[in-house]
């Protein structure tokens, strides 16, 4: 309520650190009442962003640096598309 938007996307970013389903499942009921649908988007977007950039960082720091570049080489790629998106919306 304080923070507006930015209170939403930081939520997003914050709660992209553990998992994606519980800020999805969020911004999708308040979507119906408070939330602007774009930035209910926006917000899971960042949430999935982060918490795809978290996944890579497990990867090379609990594996191999050759398991690290396998999973860059998927992972990466998937956030370049959300980064796009988010400036397309």
């Amino acid at each position: 309520v304080y923070f507006g938007d930015a209170g939403l996307y930081a939520a997003g970013i914050v709660s992209g650190l553990a998992d994606v389903d519980a800020i999805a499942l969020t911004m999708a009921s308040v979507t119906k009442s408070t939330v602007a649908s774009a930035v209910a988007v926006t917000t899971i977007t960042l949430a999935a962003i982060t918490n795809t950039l978290v996944k890579l960082s497990i990867a090379y720091v609990l594996g191999t640096r050759e398991f690290g570049n396998k999973m860059a080489k998927i992972f990466l790629p998937t956030v370049l598309v959300g980064l796009i998106a988010l400036f397309l919306l």
